[in-house]
This record gives structure tokens, C-alpha cells and sequence, in this order.
């Protein structure tokens, strides 16, 4: 989903020493948007995203991203939003999707799928992964997904598991001889 590659753009969100922010160089923001055309045809829309680094358009991008990162994670982690979350994420839908923003085609399918994750469906089947922070739509049947790529976070977090049972393994050995 869209609004969810665009919250995605800061990852280890909750770790200060792995956190990193793919727009601080705001060159990145027109490959996202590059991107998006590419991998999101169906939500962006037949028109390529162009000059996509103008101060405004990047500013409502930003907006929106935080906006919707700070009312879903608190949805997902089991806290309620007072309703200053929601308000703010309005707020930035309307702003990326204003006359001033909404002419171009990434803004305007920006708003629309954040908006999109305010039915309680879709919502129900997004997931944090709990080894980069992102944030991502479980579609197994059984809702039972855990990572947001198994190739990469599910293995790490499985070669973990496995170093940790070989090590607690190898400590009870080395007790019993």
C-alpha cells in the first residue's frame, strides 16, 4: 500500500542509533516517486510522477507521512487515539490533496491511500514488523504473518532464535560436564 511505503521511508523508527530517514536527501523523494509510478501503478495512475523534489510537494509529503505514522502505530500497539491523531492525519490528506499539491499524481494518491487505511478491514490486517519497525499489510489467510519480508527480517529474526538456542544448548552442556 502506498501510504505505508511512504511511512516506511524512516526506518527503525523506535532505535535512535539504527533510525534513518530515506528523505533527508531530498533527491530520494523523486526516485520514491519514480518508484510509486512503477510499483503502485494502480493507486498513482497512468501519469509519472515529475520534479517531484519542489519544497511544497515534499513538505505535505513529510506532513502526511508523520501524520499517519503517529495515529496507525498507536492503533497497532493497542493505544486509542484522543482524536488529535486523526485530526492531524485529515489534515495532511487535505494538504497533499489541495489544489495547490493535488495536481500532481503521487500527492493526490498519497491522500487517497492514507484514507484508505482508515477502514477498520485493512487496518485489522496491518502489522509492525518487530525487526525494522516497518509497517505492513498481513495478507496470509490466517492473518498469522509476522515480518514484513520473510527473506529478510524473518530470516534474520529466525538466525537469532537459532543462535540463541545454540548458545543456551551449548551453556548446558558445559554445566553438565
Amino acid at each position: 500500500m502506498l501510504a505505508l511505503d511512504l511511512v516506511n521511508t524512516v526506518v527503525c523508527r523506535g532505535d535512535p542509533a539504527r533510525r534513518a530517514d530515506r528523505f533527508e536527501d531530498v533527491e530520494n523523494v523523486a526516485g520514491f516517486a519514480a518508484a510509486a509510478a512503477r510499483h503502485r501503478a494502480v493507486e498513482v495512475g497512468d501519469a509519472v510522477p515529475s520534479d517531484f523534489a519542489s519544497g511544497k510537494s515534499t513538505q505535505a509529503l513529510l506532513a502526511l507521512r508523520e501524520a499517519l505514522n503517529d495515529w496507525l502505530r498507536p492503533q497497532l500497539e493497542g493505544r486509542p487515539d484522543a482524536g488529535y491523531g486523526l485530526a492531524r492525519l485529515f489534515a495532511a490528506a487535505s494538504l497533499c490533496a489541495d489544489a495547490g499539491h493535488g495536481d500532481l499524481p503521487l500527492n493526490r494518491a498519497m491522500a487517497v491511500s492514507a484514507m484508505r487505511l482508515l477502514d477498520p478491514a485493512i487496518r485489522a490486517r496491518t502489522k509492525i514488523c518487530p525487526n525494522c519497525d516497518w509497517l505492513f499489510i498481513d495478507r496470509s489467510k490466517n492473518k498469522s504473518r509476522l515480518w514484513c519480508d520473510m527473506a529478510v527480517c524473518g530470516n534474520r529474526s529466525k538466525v537469532k532464535a537459532h543462535y540463541r538456542r545454540k548458545m543456551t544448548t551449548a551453556k548446558h552442556e558445559a554445566v553438565a560436564s
